[in-house]
């Protein structure tokens, strides 16, 4: 799988700085609702049917807007994060949903190039957030 780029990953690590376990979030909005803000959560732990993997974890990034009194994604990317790269896994954007990586039955799948297009918008989505969010 393909990794963000070293300048999206810079900004990605400190997006998730302190957002370790599940149930772990923060909200971020340093630009007075200019922008909308962007949520972070570990979202889970993978299991791939094996030992555990320290500092594995499930991490989403993520815009919402209200829409009929429920909160709707615009976008949402899960990615794959270990301790030293974050993969891009899943990209949401209602009704879109374009699931690039899985993990099923301890497994990862992943389908190569719409992993690797996902990893470069994700690459560009992080750099625009932290301009957007004064990083």
């Amino acid at each position: 799988m393909k990794s963000i780029n070293k300048k999206a990953l810079r900004i990605f690590s400190k997006l998730v700085e302190g957002i370790d376990k599940p149930g772990d979030h923060k909200r971020v909005d340093n630009c007075d609702s200019a922008f909308m803000p962007v949520v972070i959560q570990c979202v889970g732990i993978p299991d791939f049917g094996d030992a555990m993997r320290p500092g594995v974890r499930l991490i989403s990034i993520a815009h919402y807007y209200e829409q009929s009194g429920d909160l709707i994604q615009d976008p949402e990317i899960v990615f794959l994060v270990t301790p030293d790269a974050a993969f891009p896994m899943d990209f949401f954007q209602p009704p879109f949903r374009d699931r690039a990586a899985k993990i099923e039955d301890g497994k990862l799948m992943v389908n190569a190039k719409r992993q690797r297009d996902l990893a470069s918008f994700a690459g560009q989505w992080l750099s625009n957030i932290k301009s957007q969010q004064n990083l």
